[in-house]
């Protein structure tokens, strides 16, 4: 079975976008579309016939990530033994906008994440991120742009990560 943590799988699913009205130094000013209650897609990859869905509130600028495991692939049967994930907390700050390697506009995203899993100051994301259709995808963060810096930042999106606003 894979090793399951929430920052690998939130960081697959969490990144969000809100207006893009840039401030002089290239930084978007209104959140507002950030605000309240994201859940990712129903992860059904684990393996023993395990899935994983994320979930955070975001209020201004700062998010709480929490995430469960299921013993199902439609993600209702709650799995008591792994029990919910020690919340994670995390500001953010939303950059400019990019023209992807594939030609899609996207945003710019740092996340800091203060806490996770119990453990203070983790680490920091760089990412995109795109909402369109009512659906938000990140970048895809697998090769040589990783995320781990701004130079290896993600340059394209991954069009199979989502999250959606309920």
């Amino acid at each position: 079975m894979k090793k399951i943590t929430l920052a690998t799988v939130f960081l697959t699913v969490i990144f969000l976008t809100g207006c893009n009205d840039e401030n002089t130094d290239g930084t978007s000013s209104n959140l507002t579309e950030l605000e309240g209650k994201w859940v990712s897609v129903c992860d059904s990859s684990l393996g023993n016939g395990l899935s994983f869905q994320a979930s955070m509130d975001v209020s201004g600028n700062e998010m709480s990530l929490n995430g469960h495991v299921y013993d199902d692939a439609d993600c209702i049967i709650e799995n008591t033994s792994f029990g919910p994930f020690q919340p994670g907390v995390a500001t953010f700050t939303i950059g400019s906008s990019i023209t992807t390697s594939s030609g899609l506009s996207a945003q710019k995203i740092d996340i800091f994440v203060q806490e996770l899993n119990g453990q203070a100051g983790v680490f920091t994301e760089y990412d995109i991120f795109r909402i369109s259709e009512g659906k938000l995808y990140i970048g895809d963060s697998s090769g040589a742009y990783d995320g781990k810096s701004d130079a290896t930042r993600p340059i394209d999106l991954n069009l199979d990560a989502l999250v959606t606003k309920i």
